[in-house]
């Protein structure tokens, strides 16, 4: 078995990156630029570049998963191959995940000055190359959102958080998914 997961809106309760968004810019703001990223009038890099130099304290940045820490544990003490995909900053998933091993987190980031560093210099991650990196059966992917589209029909088993956009499309367009609303969910179906 291994597993992937995607962290805003999946590991976090709501998307890091959203509300920096609406603290910096505007709830309107925000609604237009995820309208464009789902209409692909953007790109997704385009739009890392709007965090590029904000100023951000991460410190108002809080809610994950309150059984995530049980989850990530349970994979650790059971030897199972986990690594987090975001296509958010690795400095906030480090900051709201102390304990995880940062060698599993797979991002892109911002310096000190919240200069935007996208994971392959002019390209923000692709989550298919990273699961084709640690390619094995039994592949499973957790996520939530835009990000995680392309993953669709790339795993063995697909964990959608309930009501998402990705929930939305795999329903939409009759892809096989599982719901969840928290990781002990997850935890109860792949428990071996």
């Amino acid at each position: 078995m291994i597993i992937y997961s995607d962290f805003d809106g999946t590991i976090t309760n709501y998307d890091t990156l959203d509300k920096i968004i609406m603290d910096v810019y505007s709830h309107e703001t925000y609604k237009k630029v995820e309208q464009s990223l789902l209409s692909n009038e953007i790109t997704f890099e385009k739009y890392l570049f709007m965090f590029n130099r904000i100023k951000y304290d991460i410190n108002k940045l809080n809610g994950v998963d309150e059984h995530f820490k049980e989850f990530y544990t349970w994979t650790q003490k059971n030897g199972i191959e986990f690594y987090i995909i975001s296509s958010g900053f690795k400095t906030i998933i480090k900051h709201l995940l102390p304990y995880v091993n940062p060698d599993i987190i797979y991002a892109n980031d911002i310096n000190s000055n919240w200069e935007v560093q996208l994971y392959n210099k002019k390209f923000s991650i692709n989550k298919n190359k990273i699961i084709q990196l640690h390619k094995k059966n039994n592949s499973i992917y957790i996520g939530d959102g835009i990000s995680d589209f392309k993953v669709i029909g790339h795993v063995d088993v697909l964990f959608c958080k309930k009501d998402s956009l990705l929930h939305k499309k795999c329903k939409d367009e009759n892809h096989e998914h599982i719901v969840f609303e928290n990781f002990a969910e997850i935890l109860n179906e792949i428990k071996i």
